[in-house]
């Protein structure tokens, strides 16, 4: 009879190592998805016209709202995982 592969770690270490960016990345999110204002306010723009394109408002930038714990949170997380 033949015998089978042998198993080892491998497949454990490389899953592992690319899991650590998970984390990371549910938190950006998460906080990119509560302080986004076209999600939770009733709010549209009217084209005016039609040569320019529209302004989206997705402008990088941080203010206080119910969104900064998670953010708080992603960037400790950031160092954490940096360090």
């Amino acid at each position: 009879m033949r015998l089978p592969p042998s198993m080892d770690d491998t497949l454990l270490k490389n899953f592992n190592s690319k899991i650590k960016l998970a984390p990371l990345m549910l938190l950006f999110n998460g906080y990119w998805m509560l302080s986004n204002e076209q999600i939770f306010n009733n709010k549209w723009s009217y084209i005016q016209d039609k040569s320019n394109p529209m302004k989206s408002g997705h402008l990088v930038g941080f203010r206080l709202c119910s969104a900064s714990p998670m953010f708080m949170l992603a960037i400790f997380a950031f160092f954490i995982y940096v360090a």
